[in-house]
């Protein structure tokens, strides 16, 4: 076969390649990693690779979205990844530098409400005082929530929330299916930083820009585990499809109930009461 028949076939091969040639393998065991590690030990700087979006015609990033209608089992999902990141530091693991300082569940029909007002803010920027006190009402409603989920909420700044790339795709997919956005929720990864004395919280879900030679799916692993600590297992897919739209994937994973098991017997349930309560 020519290389362009062999690259047709396969181009995460070619990839892979390429990879390997950026990061020479590392004997004994080998693999990315222990390359990066490897240059690191040695005093230089890590490469970072950025190709073109062309690559993307191959294989496309990859993102994690962990929702469900009952808060009470993305609420156990959270807590699943803030035990592994305090074992992490435990063990004296360094976190990731992109690890979301915070995790908080939110509704998603309240992550709608702040994307509508946002976009009725930037056409009415020249209206009444009134129009700009309703566009704030969300705002406060999204930090009355993080705050009764132990966020530090600090004041009198005002606040901004910017919504993530990954999360405004998914309000974009869900938009107009209601049996998705009326009573869902959804795990968030919260980023905050402070601007011209304003607080801005950049609030997103997992995902990221996928490695050279790595699939969909173990990119957006990768991703989950650096920026939460939560480890999905190739082998908690339920199901997946290829056919909702071109060129992107699908996958719908459910933990084993050996897991959920175990986070019960050690967190029962039943045991909680006020605002942990089952709704």
């Amino acid at each position: 076969d020519s290389p362009k028949r062999q690259f047709d076939k396969n181009p995460l091969l070619f990839e892979k390649r390429l990879h390997d040639i950026i990061f020479p393998p590392s004997p004994p065991g080998g693999g990315a990693d222990a390359a990066i590690a490897a240059t690191a030990a040695t005093g230089h700087n890590a490469i970072k690779v950025s190709c073109a979006n062309c690559l993307l015609e191959i294989v496309p990033n990859g993102f994690v979205c962990i929702s469900s209608q009952s808060k009470a089992t993305v609420e156990f999902v959270k807590k699943l990844a803030q035990e592994n990141q305090r074992d992490k530091i435990k063990h004296g693991i360094a976190l990731h530098a992109d690890h979301a300082e915070y995790l908080c569940t939110l509704q998603l029909k309240d992550l709608y409400e702040i994307q509508n007002q946002q976009r009725k803010k930037k056409r009415s920027k020249n209206k009444n005082v009134k129009d700009v006190r309703l566009v704030q009402n969300p705002v406060e409603k999204f930090l009355h929530s993080i705050r009764e989920q132990g966020v530090p909420v600090p004041g009198p700044q005002s606040h901004d929330i910017k919504l993530g790339h990954h999360l405004a795709s998914i309000l974009a997919l869900s938009r107009g299916k209601k049996h998705l956005t009326e009573e869902s929720f959804i795990m968030v990864i919260l980023m905050r930083k402070e601007k011209s004395n304003k607080i801005i919280s950049e609030v997103d879900i997992p995902g990221g820009k996928r490695h050279l030679g790595e699939q969909t799916f173990d990119c957006a692993r990768r991703e989950t585990e650096e920026e939460t600590s939560l480890v999905i297992d190739r082998t908690w897919i339920s199901s997946g499809d290829e056919r909702l739209f071109p060129q992107n994937q699908y996958y719908f994973a459910l933990p084993p109930e050996g897991i959920m098991m175990e986070s019960v017997v050690k967190d029962p349930f039943w045991t909680n009461t006020g605002k942990d309560s089952l709704e």
